[in-house]
């Protein structure tokens, strides 16, 4: 999500630059309702806000056959970085760790936040695989059984749209864009962010589900309506309407 932060006056001064700028156009588009709320709460005219339609290469993001594995995978693919709320994501990890002995994090990226976080990880079953592009990506997601994604600050979250290609199901929070990108309880579920025990019992939660393979179907079957050439011709259609 869009973040001013640092001395307050210098924000404010910021947010009164953007707020003239942006209310003299006729249309702002945005990536997600929750980027709407928080421009019209800064200031921006509410009727100016649009959502635009943004979609995922379902071609190159796909299910491919699943490595067969005793152990459940967690995985993250992402920026390596703090703001992501990554050391709620280690502690939930380490917390289900003690109860489930068969589950493995992996961590797919960079980011500053990496070299600690394998230190507060250390010992137990985690992964760092490092930045990855291409079938090698698509193949970390196929293999998972579930993408978790704790940030509360992204706009949108294209790693959501590509997890559920892949038939992935996905945990995200109720903060930020990356909410409105599943559809609740049937292709992941939605819990309540910052908050590391939301985080934990929901990983648990559906760790106890038999509902895996049905959820996996479900988030391919939605990101089939939510390819590049769908969210292409919903643009195009948007802009027709919009002159």
């Amino acid at each position: 999500m869009l973040q001013l932060t640092g001395d307050s006056g210098m924000e404010e001064l910021a947010w009164t630059y953007m707020n003239w700028y942006y209310n003299q156009m006729n249309i702002v588009y945005v990536p997600s309702n929750a980027m709407g709320r928080e421009l019209a709460e800064k200031g921006i005219s509410k009727e100016k806000i649009k959502l635009y339609p943004r979609g995922v290469d379902i071609q190159r993001f796909r299910p491919m056959p699943k490595e067969k594995s005793n152990t459940k995978r967690f995985i993250y693919v992402g920026r390596v970085s703090k703001e992501k709320n990554l050391h709620l994501l280690a502690s939930a990890f380490k917390k289900l760790s003690t109860k489930y002995h068969d589950v493995v994090l992996q961590i797919v990226g960079d980011g500053p936040y990496k070299e600690e976080m394998q230190e507060i990880l250390k010992g137990y079953k985690a992964e760092f695989t490092g930045y990855r592009q291409g079938d090698d990506l698509v193949k970390l997601y196929s293999d998972a059984d579930l993408f978790v994604f704790p940030s509360t600050t992204d706009t949108f979250g294209n790693v959501v749209l590509e997890a559920q290609a892949c038939g992935t199901p996905v945990i995200v929070t109720d903060l930020g864009g990356p909410m409105e990108n599943i559809v609740p309880n049937e292709t992941g579920i939605i819990v309540k962010g910052d908050d590391e025990n939301a985080l934990y019992n929901g990983m648990k939660k559906l760790l106890d589900d038999d509902r895996f393979d049905q959820m996996s179907q479900k988030g391919r079957e939605y990101m089939d309506n939510r390819s590049f050439e769908n969210a292409f011709l919903k643009t195009w259609h948007l802009y027709e309407t919009s002159v």
